[in-house]
């Protein structure tokens, strides 16, 4: 795609999405239709053609382009390469940890863990003041 046209559509992206999301197209000047219209000719569809001053059919050709926009931008993007898998051996016993909980479950972790809270538990009690002598009004 030409570097030009790709920014143009990049820009101007906002009609798009107020017509998909809001149902309008406001503040489409002109030389934007036309504009537009010349990226789709170039671009997409070979020969396009579409009335300008014509609601509807400026709508619909907004509409064609965004899609095949969309569609050229997905064919664009990379294919992430795979994460290799090698672990530094100080993170492996959280690694087995991980896994060993998957498979027994979380009940064996959560009964071990409240019984840790318990034995490590802090009593504290909490003096409050009296208001005897001081009743709320």
């Amino acid at each position: 795609m030409n570097p030009n046209n790709l920014k143009f559509l990049q820009d101007n992206r906002h009609h798009w999405t107020a017509l998909r999301d809001a149902q309008y197209l406001r503040h489409l000047d002109g030389n934007t239709r036309s504009e537009m219209q010349r990226v789709m000719a170039e671009e997409f569809r070979p020969g396009y053609t579409t009335d300008l001053w014509c609601s509807p059919c400026v709508s619909e050709m907004v509409t064609s382009l965004y899609r095949e926009f969309e569609k050229w931008e997905a064919a664009q993007v990379p294919t992430p390469e795979p994460i290799s898998m090698d672990v530094d051996p100080k993170y492996q016993e959280f690694i087995d940890l991980n896994n060993q909980v998957k498979k027994e479950g979380l009940e064996t972790l959560a009964t071990e863990s409240n019984a840790i809270v318990k034995e490590d538990a802090v009593q504290i009690k909490a003096n409050f003041p009296s208001h005897k002598k001081h009743p709320r009004r």
